[in-house]
């Protein structure tokens, strides 16, 4: 209650249908300017943990930060992805991954794969494994992205035991092929899907101390030349990294004497 001229005024205060109006409006002007935000799906060139199964005989955990391709671009992208793995009989691994990238809206990825010892070829201190992977990703956000991602991932790997302890502390090197299949597709723009291969090899260290393995892995792929929405991207080599550990529940695996 204010005063004027020793008059009470009542103050003025807007009524209910005035607030329900300026919520209506407030909020139809915010939908309004909603912005849609494309973001390339993730390729990912995870580790392939060399050409021995980890664990052995067990259950694995591990997170991994590396390099993938993003889009029918195919550029660089980083990535973060968080693994379980089991071993099975001293030749089987088989994993289960999730992953993404560190942008707001980024989407998350499944990653499943498989690896199969095939023996050892150069002597008990070698072997040499074939993996798979399969990834897939999707997104949709309004008129900005309707797209969904495959990507089959083969490998050769062939391992070399370092020194001469076998125990559960060493080092080893691997090294092999690598091909990859990406289906990349576009509902908004299906001109601008992409299916195509990259092939590549690859290359990594093994540390293992107790229940601790740590690799370190790069991938040399080779990226087609793609265009999207009348934009050419060019193509060539490009390197991959990535850098992992896993602890393991069980028992490691076991290399000959």
């Amino acid at each position: 209650m204010n005063t004027a001229m020793g008059i009470p005024v009542q103050a003025a205060r807007p009524g209910r249908r005035a607030l329900v109006a300026t919520a209506l409006i407030l909020g139809l002007a915010g939908h309004g300017c909603a912005t849609f935000v494309r973001r390339p799906l993730p390729t990912p060139m995870p580790s392939t943990h060399g050409a021995t199964p980890v664990p052995g005989r067990g259950v694995g955990l591990g997170v991994e930060l590396g390099d993938g391709l993003g889009g029918q671009e195919l550029l660089r992208k980083e990535l973060l992805s968080g693994h379980l793995l089991v071993g099975l009989a001293d030749r089987v691994e088989l994993g289960v991954a999730v992953y993404g990238g560190h942008e707001d809206r980024d989407p998350a990825g499944t990653l499943f794969s498989g690896k199969v010892r095939l023996g050892a070829p150069l002597g008990p201190r070698t072997s040499t494994a074939l993996r798979v992977g399969l990834a897939t990703v999707s997104r949709s956000d309004g008129e900005a992205q309707n797209e969904s991602l495959t990507a089959l991932d083969l490998a050769l790997p062939v391992e070399f035991l370092l020194g001469t302890s076998a125990g559960s502390d060493h080092v080893s090197l691997y090294a092999g092929p690598r091909l990859v299949h990406e289906h990349y597709r576009d509902d908004l723009r299906p001109i601008d899907t992409f299916d195509g291969w990259l092939p590549g090899g690859l290359g990594g260290v093994h540390l293992q101390v107790g229940h601790f393995h740590l690799f370190g892995e790069g991938t040399m792929a080779w990226r087609p030349a793609t265009t999207r929405q009348g934009v050419r991207f060019e193509g060539g080599a490009i390197f991959l990294p990535s850098l992992g550990i896993v602890v393991h529940l069980g028992s490691p695996f076991r290399w000959g004497p």
